[in-house]
């Protein structure tokens, strides 16, 4: 499905034969900075994400001026949005007089495939002075109720509350469930047992875990200690990390990442654990880069790690993991030779991780539903320069494949245009950043460009697959965009957001007026593509004859 496009012996990338272009794609605008919120009496003033699932449910947060300022969550079809819950609105399941005081700007509100829905809010009234008093809403979204807040009785603990706003952010949400981590208060929580791990029906959860706990399979005096990165697959599994505590832990290994059977789940990563694939006596290093781990629903995870050991130093002393928690496989490593490329070609550190050694061999890494994997990674070797040491893979485990690189030909924008690293404002923007991978295996991503014509207003182009693999452009900075009704606006920046598995993506635009916005992109269908490729080869002829 895939081919791969071979230059003086290096690959410099590996997309379908027939790229589909920003003219094919319909973009669908949802909420635009200036156009009306639905149900608020104002226009939109600031744009903050945009979810889409499978069934084309679309949510979005957003700032209101109406002529307050206000937030509101929105959800609906990408052309008719419905007005959820606003700021100022009475929170359910709360003392009299208690609003929504914050929405949460920032932290997206995904839509499940059973339409409920799960968000955070902070809450104030004349019993709650402090606005850190927040909490999780969720259930069928035209009647959302209380899961847990601050302040309220904590289920499973006696006479002890939820007691600390920010843990909330970490709750994860599948199929009707719930899991979320919060840390008690009361008269008889310490600091030794008021973390705690919840999970189970959106409308009754229970309490898992608690500290000090014994943490399942470690030494006496390995405890549990706070829960964070909590997430919940459709078939009922649970994944999350903790930082153990206890007598016989350091702080070298007191992260630890756990996944499994809710009631059971399994020690999937702890520095000096054995590292699976490599040499008698490497195991896994200190864990606190390489947070969060990923679960999909076949229960299988993800992630990336250090390690230590006998020989290694700074060329191959990470890698990224995957499999089942119990039988993890090495899917990459530093110092090993990258799939697809030359001889010698190896994943290694770029000149700017070299200066600041928090940047990682490998990121944006993947994993869907389906078993596949997708990483960005960072090579070195013959042939290897600034100018193409960057790559995207993709595959199943143990059959990794370069999908494209750094360097390569950016489908859909002039000859000579490629894939690059580029100065963008104050930061450095890498390619392939803020990879989406689908259940179809299709991608998406933000990326720089440079080449002829190029410049600091059209350097940065939005890119998605089709289910072929075809990788083509969804739009570019310096375009000009139709944001409803014929209203153009020239892009600046652009930010994908989800993709769906029936061609949907969902990304934010900025634009050169200081306005943004929220836009639904429809990826051609393949079969769409060859007819498409027709008519511009036949348009082509035709031209060609006229001139003639």
């Amino acid at each position: 499905m895939l081919s791969a496009k071979i230059c003086g012996g290096i690959v410099l990338g590996a997309v379908g034969a027939l790229p589909f272009v920003a003219d094919a794609v319909p973009i669908t605008p949802v909420a635009v900075v200036g156009h009306p919120a639905p149900g608020m009496g104002g226009n939109f003033d600031n744009v903050y994400n945009i979810t889409i699932n499978d069934a084309g449910l679309v949510s979005t947060k957003a700032t209101v001026r109406n002529p307050a300022y206000n937030s509101a969550l929105w959800i609906g079809t990408p052309t008719s949005l419905q007005l959820l819950v606003r700021m100022g609105q009475v929170a359910p399941d709360t003392p009299p007089e208690t609003i929504f005081n914050d929405l949460e700007p920032g932290l997206p509100v995904p839509i499940g495939s059973d339409g409920q829905i799960v968000f955070e809010a902070n809450i104030e009234g004349p019993t709650f002075p402090d606005i850190m008093n927040n909490g999780i809403w969720g259930g069928p979204a035209g009647a959302p109720h209380l899961i847990a807040r601050v302040g309220v009785p904590a289920h499973g603990v006696p006479g002890a509350t939820y007691g600390y706003y920010a843990d909330f952010d970490f709750f994860s949400v599948a199929s009707g469930r719930i899991i979320y981590p919060n840390q008690l208060a009361g008269g008889s929580i310490t600091e030794a047992n008021k973390y705690g791990l919840w999970e189970g029906p959106i409308n009754s959860p229970e309490l898992l875990f608690r500290s000090p706990q014994h943490a399942p399979g470690t030494p006496d005096g390995v405890n549990f200690g706070r829960f964070i990165y909590t997430q919940l697959n459709s078939a009922g599994q649970i994944s999350f990390v903790n930082l153990l505590t206890g007598p016989a832990v350091t702080n070298d290994d007191s992260v630890s990442m756990w996944a499994g059977p809710r009631t059971d789940p399994h020690l999937v990563f702890r520095a000096g654990l054995d590292a699976p694939g490599t040499p008698p006596g490497v195991k896994f290093a200190n864990g606190w880069t390489h947070l969060p781990l990923h679960l999909n629903d076949q229960g299988k995870v993800i992630f990336y790690a250090s390690l230590s050991g006998p020989g290694l130093d700074d060329t191959n002393d990470s890698g990224i993991f995957a499999g089942p928690p119990a039988a993890l496989e090495l899917i990459a490593r530093a110092g090993s030779h990258a799939p697809g490329t030359a001889p010698g070609v190896v994943f290694s550190k770029t000149l700017e991780q070299v200066a600041a050694p928090f940047l990682f061999n490998f990121d944006e890494i993947k994993q869907n539903n389906i078993g596949t994997i997708a990483f960005k990674g960072r090579i070195t070797g013959p042939g290897i320069t600034s100018a193409n040491d960057e790559g995207l893979w993709i595959g199943a485990a143990g059959a990794m494949k370069l999908y494209v690189s750094e360097g390569y030909q950016a489908p859909g924008m002039p000859p000579g245009v490629v894939f690059s690293r580029i100065q963008n404002g104050g930061s450095i923007l890498t390619p392939f950043t803020l990879l989406r991978l689908t259940d179809t295996d299709q991608i998406a991503f933000m990326t720089g460009v440079t080449g002829p014509g190029v410049n600091s207003t059209n350097q940065i182009g939005l890119f998605a697959s089709d289910g072929n693999g075809n990788l083509g452009l969804i739009a570019r900075s310096g375009d000009f965009m139709d944001v409803g009704n014929g209203e153009l606006r020239q892009i600046t920046q652009l930010w994908p957001e989800s993709f769906n598995s029936v061609n949907q993506l969902s990304f934010l635009a900025y634009f050169t007026d200081g306005t943004n916005g929220a836009f639904i992109a429809t990826v051609p269908e393949p079969g769409a593509l060859v007819l498409l490729a027709s008519a511009l080869f036949a348009a082509h002829r035709l031209a060609r004859k006229r001139r003639a």
